[in-house]
């Protein structure tokens, strides 16, 4: 049978349901997301599990050696463990999807790692539902509503409260001081132009603290700042080069009409094209941590809320086809779960 064909199955007798490309079940009590990664025949699978804990480094290559050719099982971070499925190889050995996780599922209860019934969020047994929260687990529905509520809370506050003239102010202080590092580094007769990207983080950071409003405004005020201390930076090493070469302390703005006169814009441009190219870097990291600013947080919730399904009651073993092992799952009158081709 076709991986991708069997698999209807496996989420019909598992319970599964799907929010965007992710599939959501429980499989002999233990819950799982699960991604597909290749439509066509024969079609691929990657089921992703939260353990109660990490596996012992004995375990986790027993059960990586017992699995059938074409299941690879990898660790994935802290106490998550991925379990790939390639379509082709296990149709030649003859062997189910349903199978390889029967198999996986009854190893993991054998060695001790039972399914948990702490939740995440408070650390709290008795769990009533299951929700994605860095993995697909057991949780409190009442945890989830109150993370998403405060997460609503927080988000709108940073959206609403800040102030764009105190945030550019602590934007151009904090930028100033990220400055430091590199002036220093030069008078010791170096030039590392990767300090370079110190800057736009200095000058977020400086922004945050100064309570600039936290939404995309921040970038901008980010991007100001660093091209202010791009400049900054230059006339700060050619005020030290005028020192050193005739032992005196000018004005800052004597040595910055000096510089003028005699560099054009171009000319200074091209003069800091290396140091453009590593505080451009500086902002795209900076970018990479504003963008997940209160709307992601609360886009991130409003996720993990879509997953949260209510327990089921546990099945009588009469009911089960061929006898198999009660499997669990979110409650059956919740939403159906889609099709798969």
């Amino acid at each position: 049978m076709v991986l991708l064909e069997e698999l209807q199955g496996v989420l019909s007798r598992s319970g599964a349901y799907q929010v965007g490309e992710r599939y959501y079940g429980i499989w002999q009590d233990y819950p799982f997301s699960l991604h597909i990664d290749r439509i066509k025949e024969p079609g691929g699978v990657t089921f992703d599990f939260r353990l109660p804990a990490t596996l012992e480094g004995g375990l986790f290559k027993e059960m990586k050696k017992s699995l059938p050719k074409g299941c690879q099982w990898t660790a994935a971070g802290g106490s998550r463990y991925r379990l790939a499925c390639a379509g082709g190889p296990l149709k030649k050995a003859d062997t189910t999807l349903s199978s390889v996780l029967s198999q996986l599922t009854r190893g993991l209860r054998a060695a001790g790692v039972a399914p948990t019934d702490v939740c995440p969020l408070c650390h709290r047994a008795g769990t009533d539902a299951y929700a994605d929260v860095g993995g697909y687990t057991a949780v409190h529905r009442a945890c989830v509503d109150q993370t998403a509520m405060n997460t609503r809370e927080q988000a709108e506050n940073a959206l609403h409260s800040g102030n764009y003239v105190t945030g550019l102010i602590g934007a151009v202080i904090g930028g100033l001081v990220a400055c430091i590092p590199t002036v220093i580094v030069w008078f010791m007769g170096y030039l590392v132009g990767w300090l370079y990207a110190l800057v736009p983080l200095g000058a977020y950071y400086g922004y945050k603290l100064f309570k600039g409003r936290m939404n995309r405004g921040a970038f901008v005020c980010t991007c100001i700042a660093s091209v202010i201390h791009l400049f900054t930076i230059e006339q700060l090493i050619f005020y030290f080069m005028i020192h050193q070469e005739w032992d005196i302390w000018p004005s800052i703005f004597d040595t910055f009409a000096l510089y003028w006169s005699f560099m054009s814009i171009s000319d200074a441009f091209s003069d800091m094209a290396m140091s453009i190219v590593f505080m451009v870097i500086g902002l795209w990291i900076s970018w990479d941590i504003i963008r997940r600013n209160a709307y992601t947080d609360l886009g991130m919730a409003n996720e993990v809320k879509n997953t949260l399904r209510v327990k089921a009651m546990p099945y009588d073993a009469a009911d089960l086809p061929n006898g198999e092992e009660g499997m669990g799952g979110p409650d059956t009158n919740q939403e159906e779960s889609s099709e798969v081709l």
